[in-house]
């Protein structure tokens, strides 16, 4: 369902990892649909041991809910994975 004119307030978001070395920023914007369908993650210190950080935009084409839950579940998923253990990634 498309509203009549777009949500145009934005919700913005920054920080950065511990160190402060790795800033980030994000800003969503509802538009046209009933509800915002969309989600991020922003996890500077994803891991720590490695410097790796994990950052992503997930499309609620798919119904917001299923994107919500992948922001949600991704960063376990991928500290499960073998291959994420063993460095191969």
């Amino acid at each position: 369902v498309e509203l009549r004119q777009p949500v145009r307030a934005k919700r913005l978001e920054q920080g950065s990892d511990r160190s402060g070395a790795l800033r980030f920023g994000a800003a969503s914007m509802q538009g046209w649909r009933e509800d915002m369908e969309d989600a991020h993650l922003a996890l500077p210190d994803f891991d720590k041991d490695r410097g790796l950080a994990l950052f992503g935009v997930f499309d609620g084409h798919g119904g917001a809910a299923v994107a919500r839950l992948v922001a949600e579940r991704l960063p376990g998923a991928l500290r499960s994975l073998p291959s994420f253990q063993a460095g191969r990634y």
